[in-house]
């Protein structure tokens, strides 16, 4: 019949136990095959009722080479090998399940085995717009060892991607990896590599953009962390870095300067059990004296209402200097003696960082031992 619901084969068992249709072959147990050209054609159709069954149960009972218990192939440019649908509007609706209960099996295996193009061994995509809703999504559900949710692996020697993210959207706050972890001895993202543990590259040329980016709310926590216990770099900027907030440094604190000849050297910054900020200047002695009036910007980044220093240094012959007066605004610079020379000066000012006036040998608090280093995955053929 070319119209209605026809049975090329039609079993009914009524036995719990029992089969329906049963085949038995020494190549293909059952054969189905749909001859339509288009619409819903299905080779096989199965379907269960029962709130437990399954639609179609296929079993490789081989304990030996490599078997498929289901084995899907599409021959259409655009078409799906397998393909599993959840037309259920609620609770955790499944698409496709996979298991295995193998020590070292895999419950889902994608293989893409093309040369060449953007191919995927697993592709997963999501329409949700629901907050952290997931195209791929992997739940190890282990309360110990080191279990893996996601596993990715390259072997390309030429810019190859373990785990790749992309955030395609141009506009907005979006993220190409995102890691987070609710653990207070957890690591939202580790990296680990002979060369770079973590690389970030943000290739915008304009708006506040960041190769890599860390925040945390913990007071012991750190947004980035960063080790290196070789004698190298725990982290390095080619470019500018601004920290806001406190900046703690157990070695030197160093600047690189070329030398004529190339070579480079390190000049170090003074250090003091306070908050100093400090200027530089130039004045000129009329009649032995002199008053120099403080820039405004320094006033306000340091504070002069109260003691400051003001070191004066003659810049020719005469009885000396000292400083006669001194307040908020400005200092006045007279010659020792009643002199009345008229020569220039250089003076260097001293005062305290506006808002850190009593800081004084503050003391420091050890940060928490290092995150113990996590042991490599192990390596899928």
């Amino acid at each position: 019949a070319t119209s209605g619901t026809t049975y090329g084969v039609y079993g009914e068992t009524l036995s719990p136990e029992g089969y329906a249709v049963y085949g038995t072959a020494p190549r293909d147990g059952v054969y189905g095959r749909a001859t339509a050209t288009s619409g819903a054609a299905h080779g096989v159709y199965g379907e269960s009722l029962s709130d437990s069954g399954v639609g179609v149960l296929a079993i490789a009972t081989a304990t030996s080479g490599i078997t498929f218990g289901v084995l899907a192939l599409s021959n259409s440019p655009d078409g799906t090998g397998v393909k599993g649908s959840n037309i259920a509007t609620s609770g955790s609706a499944i698409g496709v399940h996979g298991r295995s209960d193998s020590t070292s099996g895999m419950a889902v295996f994608g293989e893409a085995t093309a040369i060449s193009g953007n191919t995927y061994g697993v592709y997963g995509t999501t329409a949700s717009s629901s907050d952290y809703a997931s195209g791929v999504y992997g739940y190890a559900s282990s309360s110990s060892s080191k279990v893996i949710g996601v596993y990715g692996k390259s072997d390309s020697s030429n810019g190859g991607r373990g785990v790749y993210g992309f955030a395609s959207d141009p506009t907005g706050t979006n993220y190409g990896v995102y890691g987070q972890s609710d653990s207070p001895g957890g690591i939202g993202v580790w990296g680990q590599a002979p060369n770079y543990g973590v690389f970030g590259h943000a290739d915008a040329t304009s708006g506040s953009t960041y190769g890599v980016y860390g925040f945390v709310r913990s007071a012991d926590g750190y947004g980035v962390y960063g080790v290196n216990d070789q004698g190298g770099y725990a982290g390095y900027f080619v470019g500018n870095a601004h920290v806001t907030g406190d900046l703690t440094v157990d070695g030197d604190k160093s600047s690189v300067q070329t030398l004529d000849n190339g070579k480079k050297v390190l000049l170090y910054a003074m250090e003091s059990p306070e908050i100093w900020f400090e200027d530089f200047g130039t004045a000129q002695l009329v009649n032995g004296q002199a008053v120099v009036q403080l820039e405004s910007v320094f006033t306000q980044a340091a504070n002069t209402e109260i003691a400051y220093f003001v070191f004066p240094i003659p810049n020719g012959d005469c009885n000396g200097l000292y400083i006669a007066r001194q307040d908020k605004d400005a200092f006045e610079v007279r010659e020792l003696g009643g002199g009345t020379s008229n020569i220039s000066f250089h003076y260097r000012i001293v005062a305290k960082r506006r808002g850190y006036e009593e800081v004084r040998f503050e003391e420091f608090t050890e940060p928490e031992p290092t995150p113990e280093e996590p042991n490599l995955p192990i390596e899928k053929k």
